[in-house]
């Protein structure tokens, strides 16, 4: 819990940060966005171990609920689709410029 609290407070900085940025050269958020590129990635690999355990412990609930017809295996199957695609990468980027 305590790290997920971390993550909220990066990402408000970063995106902070981007913003004072982007206002003080004149540039759009994309290049402010590609600044942050390399340390998103680098800080993406480093909390990725924490994300894959949280995707294991989703997956096996999934598994449970459907097991136990709770969720629908199409639901299911959208579930577990989404942690699969959130395991290739990007998560901790797309993450950020939603917020």
């Amino acid at each position: 819990m305590n790290s997920q609290a971390e993550i909220h407070l990066i990402e408000s900085r970063l995106q902070t940060a981007g913003r004072v940025e982007s206002a003080a050269t004149g540039h759009n958020e994309e290049a402010a966005g590609s600044i942050w590129l390399p340390l998103l990635k680098a800080l993406e690999s480093f909390l990725d171990v924490g994300d894959a355990i949280k995707r294991r412990r989703t997956a096996n609930r999934i598994y449970r609920d459907l097991g136990n017809q709770r969720i629908s295996s199409n639901r299911a199957a959208d579930e577990l689709k989404a942690l699969n695609k959130r395991q290739q990468g990007g998560w901790l980027l797309e993450r950020v410029s939603k917020s």
